[in-house]
């Protein structure tokens, strides 16, 4: 037999082997980019510097101004099986400083509520001063440090501007950094240290509630407990001591992420200065299972009762002293410093309006723990006192 080639079939033989010469040199142009691609990642991990004329005219490398910020609060002693979380960042501050010389300018930042620099130091002693360093029992509030960091390195004159973060970037500490930040010309490398499995409960807060604290009167004790884990806690111990006595003893159930509130009922025996201690079980971040204050019981709650008249005072004063409480009446224009730092408790009784000095008196004697009622009567200024 013949075989007759068909017009059409050798067309689509010729177009068959022209796209393939078309998609092979698709794929060629393809392997070059993804290569250059790659090549130009290295290049930029490879912390590629900038090549000046120095003073002598020589050609080397230009400097770098460097500013590492390291993270030293308290959740930096959360304890990992590599040591804790402030223990793995010294030692990677440690790293960093291996990349500069010299003529870099290299300034490292302590951080927590404050910021503590270690500046015009060689690099020598600032890898010698890093084994004295120790975490706070302080809250992180990394704006001030990051403002500190970014006015010096906008100042400096160096080619090369750099920024390290060394932290375990837990949202508290970074709450109150704005958008706004010039981050312009400054390459940035945040370096996080954090734990695989957080596995830590604190104690959060302890205040007293439902009666005012005197000798004698039953008092509530309220503890509230956070889990920062991902994972239910059904097994968290809790101990409550006023004066060494135990007032509390129980397991706690606190759902994951969650809080929980327990409370403990006491009757304070003695006035004077008495200590509180709140303590749960071990965990991976000892330092924040235990809360310890100093409370001041008064043997006699005094109460300052203000009022622009003396009949404005009467009926609530009266009143009090029948309740045992020490009473002393004042008008609403003679009010010092001296007559609120005396008062635990202090009450506005008809008082129509206030002076800025009184409400500047009474803002810091609420801040510093002192109470505050107001009674309202018909000559009260009420705009006055919304405002």
């Amino acid at each position: 037999s013949v075989t007759l080639p068909f017009r059409n079939v050798a067309l689509l033989q010729t177009l068959q082997h022209d796209r393939m010469r078309r998609v092979k040199l698709k794929q060629i142009i393809l392997l070059i980019l993804r290569t250059l691609l790659i090549v130009l990642l290295v290049l930029a991990f490879a912390r590629p510097t900038l090549t000046g004329a120095g003073a002598s005219g020589s050609v080397g490398d230009a400097g770098t101004a460097a500013v590492i910020l390291v993270d030293q609060s308290l959740s930096m002693q959360y304890r990992t099986p590599q040591g804790t979380l402030f223990e793995r960042s010294k030692a990677r501050v440690r790293d960093i400083l291996s990349l500069f010389n010299a003529q870099d300018d290299v300034q490292i930042l302590l951080v927590d509520s404050d910021v503590t620099p270690l500046s015009d130091a060689s690099l020598t002693t600032l890898r010698a001063r890093i084994d004295g360093w120790s975490a706070q029992f302080d809250v992180t509030d990394m704006l001030p440090g990051l403002q500190t960091a970014l006015t010096h390195l906008q100042t400096s004159q160096m080619p090369n501007k750099e920024l390290y973060v060394v932290s375990d970037v837990s949202h508290v500490g970074w709450a109150s950094v704005p958008d706004t930040l010039e981050w312009d010309g400054i390459s940035v490398f945040v370096v996080p240290e954090r734990p695989e499995i957080v596995q830590n409960v604190s104690v959060a807060q302890v205040k007293t509630v439902g009666g005012l604290l005197r000798v004698g009167q039953p008092v509530t004790l309220e503890i509230e407990l956070v889990n920062h884990s991902e994972t239910p806690r059904g097994d968290v111990p809790l101990q409550a001591f006023w004066d060494d006595r135990r007032i509390i003893q129980q397991v706690a159930h606190i759902p994951a992420k969650g809080h929980k509130k327990l409370y403990a009922r006491f009757t304070p025996e003695t006035s004077g200065a008495r200590a509180l201690r709140v303590e749960i079980g071990d965990d991976d971040l000892p330092a924040d299972n235990t809360r310890v204050s100093v409370v001041q019981v008064p043997e006699q709650l005094r109460v300052l009762v203000i009022g622009d008249t003396r009949q404005d005072t009467y009926f609530l004063s009266q009143a009090l002293q029948a309740a045992s409480f020490d009473v002393h009446i004042q008008s609403s224009d003679q009010v010092t410093d001296e007559i609120l730092s005396a008062a635990d408790v202090v009450y506005l009784c008809h008082v129509s309006r206030l002076s800025a000095g009184i409400i500047n008196r009474l803002q810091k004697h609420v801040s510093s723990g002192g109470g505050l009622g107001i009674v309202l009567g018909e000559q009260v200024d009420m705009r006055h006192y919304n405002e």
